[in-house]
């Protein structure tokens, strides 16, 4: 008896060529931005992107209570893709563009009654969205429109293009900044322009309400020196010593629309980019934060959790309402 065999595969029998298995609800999409940043003494952040695909997608997909031959094929699936290879995944919900996925790892756990549970984590590291202004991880159906066009209704959630070139629409101006977000159905009018607006219809203010309590903890910014035998020297450590470093923002059981919506915003944001949010009840102050983390759950069909990490950027002119 030999041990000398080829351990890159462990689940013997036919492998599907390729991806056609359908994950159970609860998947998990996560973005991290890899960012290069460092503060003053003044409390302010110099950031910026360490690289073209700094942002990174990741699926934590479940497959619940599978057979054991449905399991074996989709752990087969997996293996047969050595770490190195990859799979084009289409979204069913719609939301997201099919993209490439590489595994990072899965585990199976035998359950009762020859079921199956694996967890599997993927990731979309080979694929840049720096480059790409027109939101390259999210389908262009539903609300995410086109360029914004005269005499069209729309509806809260939508998101359309506008440069101010209403000739050469999408070829002008700062394609980067060029995206507006709908806060109320209307239909539109010639009125629009960048700075009305179109009577408040449009905002690239960060406008959505978290749907659960946030918690909001500071650190008093000062310098401790320790003397010997003696108490603790306290010093200023500068300017914005009440900057609020991290919170997090929870949207609980949201639409498809308002998801995909909010996604939208922070993917154009890429992770480094500001944008100005109005604190609600008694910090509603006009602050500028950028978000570095976030992650999406898809709880059920048109059921969506987002729990969204920001932090506040002292620098800036705020825009009084």
């Amino acid at each position: 008896m030999s041990f000398l065999y080829d351990r890159d595969q462990n689940v013997t029998g036919a492998i599907p060529p390729s991806f056609t298995f359908k994950p159970s609800y609860g998947t998990t999409v996560s973005f991290n931005a890899d960012l290069s940043q460092y503060e003053t003494t003044d409390n302010y952040i110099y950031t910026m992107p360490k690289g073209a695909n700094h942002l990174q997608l990741e699926f934590a997909m479940n497959f619940d209570n599978r057979k054991e031959e449905e399991a074996r094929q989709i752990l087969g699936f997996f293996e047969s893709l050595n770490g190195t290879g990859y799979f084009q995944y289409t979204d069913p919900a719609g939301i997201y563009k099919p993209i490439n996925l590489f595994t990072n790892d899965f585990t199976n756990s035998f359950d009762k009654n020859d079921l199956h549970s694996i967890t599997a984590n993927l990731n979309s590291d080979q694929f840049s969205s720096l480059l790409n202004w027109n939101n390259p991880f999210l389908s262009q159906t539903s609300n995410v429109k086109g360029d914004w066009a005269t005499g069209t209704a729309y509806a809260k959630y939508d998101v359309v293009r506008y440069t101010g070139n209403a000739t050469y629409p999408s070829n002008t101006g700062n394609l980067y900044d060029s995206f507006y977000y709908c806060t109320g159905d209307h239909t539109s009018d010639a009125s629009f322009s960048a700075s009305n607006m179109n009577n408040d219809k449009w905002t690239r203010d960060f406008f959505f309400q978290p749907t659960y309590s946030s918690q909001i903890q500071k650190e008093t910014a000062v310098v401790k020196t320790q003397l010997p035998y003696s108490y603790t020297k306290r010093t200023d450590f500068g300017l914005h010593s009440n900057t609020i470093k991290s919170f997090d923002l929870d949207f609980k059981g949201i639409s498809d629309r308002e998801a995909r919506c909010i996604l939208h915003f922070l993917i154009s944001k890429q992770g480094f980019r500001r944008f100005q949010y109005k604190f609600p009840k008694i910090y509603n102050q006009n602050k500028y934060f950028f978000a570095t983390t976030w992650s999406h759950t898809m709880v059920y069909k048109d059921v969506n959790d987002i729990s969204i990490t920001i932090r506040e950027d002292p620098l800036g002119v705020r825009k009084s309402y």
